[in-house]
């Protein structure tokens, strides 16, 4: 799994993880600056992988709307994959 960022042409690959189980919990958290990916284990050990400034989803930085959306997707990075990936469970919290 690849933890990158994307600005436009730019990409930075910020973290990468090697991952074999076929169970995965992932995660984001948010404040008011910043957003924090992380990944949990079936065993429950968390692993951040990273965080991302929210002033890089303003419509100055990205010339338009930026709405923010959390959605799952799978991809093959480009190239054809056969391989599925499977989402069973989705849950999207707002905590005050």
């Amino acid at each position: 799994m690849i933890f990158r960022f994307r600005i436009g042409s730019l990409w930075k690959m910020e973290h990468s993880a090697d991952y074999s189980d076929s169970i995965i919990r992932l995660g984001i958290e948010a404040n008011e600056t910043h957003y924090t990916f992380s990944y949990s284990r079936p065993d429950g050990h968390t692993h951040v992988l990273g965080t991302g400034e929210c002033a890089m989803l303003s419509k100055e930085v990205a010339g338009g709307f930026t709405g923010v959306y959390a959605g799952l997707y799978a991809t093959g990075n480009g190239k054809f994959n056969t391989s599925p990936a499977y989402f069973d469970w989705f849950k999207y919290e707002i905590e005050a």
